[in-house]
Parts: structure tokens; C-alpha cells; sequence
């Protein structure tokens, strides 16, 4: 009789207290645990459901959170396809641009060019990163042609000037800058996109037809133009 009421009021309650105890180790949350007694087993039997109730809230938040990070992650991965597509048009775009675009930090240091800028100076793409402006620049007599960045803040502050430049070759070209600064969200500037196009031959070509036209202005004589079509007009 003995052995019966110890197994009913103590042996009994503890196996149920270990299965309850074993059932939220393993993560079986959804089942109440009921305190069946008022002594000391039924009162860890209620420390067992606030344990078993917290853990619940615990990982439904837990799950809330997994679930909006994975919507975050997914339309990050979004984002940056996107951002990786337009940047492949941009580029794509930059490359097969005539006129040679060159990308410049603040401190007019090169970070980056396009193949026309390589046709037009001479150096290729990777001999002039990092360098500075500077080495695109013909010197000029004066005080301007000793400080290289004079000429830069110059074509930088009216967004368009025509600049002597010079080649890898030491052979000199006249270029028209066309300077863009590119500013973050805040406004503050980050980087300076420059399109350049060589107007060596242009400016030749207007220099000599100026020269035509002075020598025209001061001669004396009776001055004749033919044209291709056979028209011919005095001056």
C-alpha cells in the first residue's frame, strides 16, 4: 500500500514533470503545461508553462523577424540587380561613347576612362589610373602653366573650356572639356565626370581660315575665291 501511494503522488508526477520537462527541451511548444498539484512538483510544473510560454513569444518573435529579413534580404538582392544592370548599361554606354569620359576624384585623380580617352591621349586605361590630371596638361608660359590645377579649376567652375593638352607622345592636342561634378544624396560632391573631345583638327582649320581672313582684310590687291562648284567671288 505503501509502495502504491509513493508511486501515485510522487512517482507518477515526476515522470509527468520529466516528459513535460523533455517535451520543451525538444522545442514542443504548443502544448499548456497544467500544475496538477499545489505543492513543490506542481509549482516547477508552473514555472515549466511561464518557461514554456516564453520560449513561444520568443520564437514567434524570433520568426516575425526571420520572415522580415527575409523580405529585406529579397529586396536587397532586388536592389542590387538592379543597381548591377543599370551599371552595366552605364558602362556599356561609357565605352562606346565617342567622346572620351574620364572620372576624376576630387583631388583630379584619375579612377577611370573609357577607350576614347585612350584613342585621344595615348596612355592606356591602367597606366593612368590613380595619377593625377596634371599629366593630360601641356605647359602653358606663365604663372598658369606652372600650376597644372589652375587650368582644372578653371574648366571646372565655367563646366566647359578648351585646354592644351599633350599625349603620350609629347604631341600636343587642344581639347573641349566638358566637367560634371556628382554629388551624393546630401549634395556634397564625390567625384568629377569630365567628356573630352580633341578639336585639334577644328581649331586648325579656324585658325587658318582666321589668317585667310586677315591677310584678305590687309591686302591691297584684288583678291580671288574659287570655289568647287566653279563659283568665284572678288574681294
Amino acid at each position: 500500500l505503501i509502495l502504491y501511494v509513493l508511486q501515485r503522488r510522487v512517482g507518477q508526477p515526476l515522470l509527468r514533470l520529466s516528459e513535460e520537462a523533455a517535451a520543451l527541451a525538444q522545442g514542443e511548444l504548443e502544448k499548456t503545461i497544467q500544475a496538477l498539484r499545489q505543492d513543490e512538483i506542481g509549482q516547477v510544473e508552473s514555472q515549466l508553462e511561464v518557461t514554456r510560454q516564453s520560449l513561444q513569444g520568443l520564437f514567434r518573435t524570433l520568426e516575425q523577424k526571420n520572415r522580415t529579413l527575409e523580405v529585406d534580404l529579397r529586396e536587397r538582392m532586388r536592389v542590387e540587380a538592379a543597381l548591377r544592370d543599370r551599371e552595366q548599361r552605364l558602362r556599356a554606354l561609357v565605352d562606346q561613347n565617342p567622346l572620351g569620359v574620364i572620372e576624376f576624384d576630387l583631388g583630379w585623380h584619375i579612377l577611370d576612362w573609357n577607350d576614347a580617352a585612350a584613342r585621344i591621349f595615348g596612355w592606356r586605361r591602367e597606366e593612368v589610373l590613380g595619377r593625377h590630371a596634371s599629366m593630360l596638361l601641356a605647359r602653358l608660359p606663365g604663372p598658369a602653366g606652372d600650376i597644372p590645377n589652375h587650368q582644372l579649376d578653371l574648366a571646372m567652375a565655367g563646366k566647359q573650356a578648351q585646354l592644351h593638352c599633350q599625349r603620350s607622345d609629347q604631341g600636343s592636342i587642344v581639347c573641349q572639356w566638358y566637367n560634371s561634378l556628382i554629388r551624393d544624396a546630401t549634395g556634397l560632391g564625390q567625384r568629377i565626370v569630365a567628356m573630352v573631345e580633341d578639336i585639334s583638327e577644328r581649331q586648325h582649320s579656324d585658325d587658318a581660315i582666321l589668317r585667310l581672313c586677315t591677310v584678305i582684310r590687309l591686302s591691297t590687291n584684288l583678291v580671288a575665291l574659287s570655289y568647287s562648284n566653279g563659283r568665284i567671288e572678288w574681294f
